[in-house]
């Protein structure tokens, strides 16, 4: 459950990671409950996914205001919040989280994810493998993929400097 937007910082391990957001104006009922289980399950089976995710409920109008997520949309709704301006993400910002720029849009609508939750999962490692990758423990990445083919290209800005790491990124 995201209550604050400070979660964001708190829970950011590194430039490409992504926060996959579902807006939910009375989680008290029942019924919104029930349209938000297919998202609630991508937390339990996203141990195949390549990529740093982080899945939160927001019930919370003002902070769905500050993130860009619109509060009128049908519940369900799923949003990507990343941090705007790196290599993993160029998407222009729309709201600043404690001098953090943040860039905030939606992967899909709640009748969407409803009807094709598949979808969903594709559309998030398409978003993965279309953007660099930083790789911590490569045996698990290749485990993750299947074998399928990568290139892998190490470069550490500490040796071999900001202005090559920039580039390859």
């Amino acid at each position: 459950m995201l209550v604050s937007e400070a979660q964001l910082m708190l829970y950011q391990s590194g430039d490409n990671d992504i926060h996959v957001v579902a807006y939910c104006g009375n989680l008290a009922e029942q019924s919104e409950q029930d349209k938000l289980k297919k998202f609630r399950q991508f937390h339990n089976n996203s141990e195949h996914l390549a990529g740093h995710y982080k899945f939160w409920l927001l019930e919370d109008p003002e902070i769905a205001k500050v993130l860009g997520i619109p509060t009128e949309r049908p519940t369900g709704d799923i949003y990507v919040v990343r941090q705007a301006g790196t290599p993993f993400n160029k998407a222009k910002a729309c709201c600043n989280i404690f001098g953090f720029q943040f860039s905030s849009e939606l992967l899909m609508r709640g009748d969407e994810v409803q009807s094709n939750p598949d979808e969903v999962i594709k559309k998030l490692q398409e978003m993965s493998f279309n953007a660099p990758m930083v790789v911590h423990d490569e045996i698990q990445v290749k485990k993750m993929l299947l074998g399928l083919p990568m290139l892998l290209v190490y470069c550490d800005p500490l040796i071999h400097g900001a202005d090559t790491y920039e580039r390859v990124m």
